[in-house]
């Protein structure tokens, strides 16, 4: 008999034991209770006690860590030790910081969950994932391109964006040009609310941006220079980004806006390439022209693509990019 005594004194000992006297604690710093603090005991729980005049104890993490391995006391509600923080009736304990409930939180609780509180009178709590309370989160932007909220995209051209339960989950923070994630993997928008082109790249090749193929030498290949021009790949590949240019042959050629030259002889060559325009060997001279108004009899078809009727009887006089003068003295201004 003395042994088992001995043996249920050490088991007892394993742990904090929380009483209406005190805390015993394995580390032998006791906690002596007061008479009047005794008698003012309302609940014991993991995380601390709650008292009548309202001067709560609050336990230290390890005081809770080692009171959370002896056995369960009866609680009005119940409890829940998890990972990171330890969430009793009165109170969160957390090596982030410790929250503490008062009465009236304590007598609103009615479950107490992984995710979060659920209360009598409605308003409960959402619990991270670090088995905190949650931070009440940005609900948007309305923006002149379209909508943008933690659920997806919705543009204002009518196309959407749904994003995933594991992208939903992994946005730390959110602006008009991106997301931040707690994963690492940002996302970039451009001013239309789409995601900024970048390479994809995968275990056998990547596609860049402009949509050039490239397939790698070896397997897992790795970028070890990325410039504006183009790429150094470890296997040592070279890469070349290219914009849109000229396309010369043996008998004309087509510039990067589309527009087809026809050479007067053949294997004709560029002898000079300016901004307005370009000098053939064969004398030919190309003129480079951007978008411009089309102008006809009854009306005009603006560069943007935007149709415009004339007045009647009415010719157009001058025309400018920002409007148009006809003979009858109306003036309309272009957009």
């Amino acid at each position: 008999m003395k042994i088992l005594a001995a043996i249920c004194l050490l088991a007892a000992s394993a742990s904090a034991q929380v009483g209406q006297s005190g805390i015993v604690s394995p580390d032998g710093n006791n906690i002596q209770f007061t008479h009047d603090f005794a008698h003012s005991i309302i609940l014991s729980g993991p995380s601390g006690i709650v008292t009548s005049d309202g001067k709560n104890l609050q336990l230290t993490g390890g005081q809770a860590a080692l009171h959370a391995a002896s056995p369960q006391a009866p609680q009005p509600v119940p409890q829940l030790v998890i990972s990171r923080s330890v969430v009793g009736p009165s109170g969160i304990v957390s090596p982030a910081g410790n929250v503490q409930f008062t009465h009236e939180m304590v007598d609103d609780n009615v479950l107490v969950g992984p995710s979060g509180i659920v209360t009598k009178s409605g308003q409960n709590i959402q619990f991270n994932d670090q088995g905190l309370p949650r931070t009440k989160r940005s609900a948007g932007y309305v923006l002149p391109a379209g909508n943008l909220g933690h659920s997806g995209i919705v543009r204002a051209d009518g196309t959407y964006e749904q994003f995933s339960h594991d992208f939903a989950h992994d946005i730390l923070l959110m602006g008009p040009s991106g997301f931040v994630t707690k994963s690492g993997k940002n996302i970039q928008l451009t001013a239309d609310l789409h995601r900024v082109k970048r390479d994809l790249k995968g275990p056998s090749g990547m596609i860049l941006k402009d949509g050039t193929q490239v397939q790698f030498m070896t397997g897992e290949t790795t970028v070890l220079l990325d410039g504006p021009s183009g790429l150094v790949l470890s296997d040592g590949t070279l890469v070349q980004r290219r914009a849109k240019r000229d396309l010369v042959g043996p008998s004309g050629m087509i510039l990067k806006d589309g527009t087809q030259v026809q050479f007067k002889e053949g294997f004709a060559t560029v002898v000079l390439d300016g901004p307005s325009g370009m000098l053939l060997s064969d004398g030919t001279l190309v003129q480079k022209r951007s978008k411009r108004n089309l102008v006809g009899p009854s009306g005009m078809i603006t560069a943007d693509g935007t149709p415009i009727q004339f007045p009647a009887h009415a010719e157009a006089v001058v025309t400018g990019p920002s409007g148009i003068v006809f003979s009858n003295g109306q003036n309309v201004q272009l957009p």
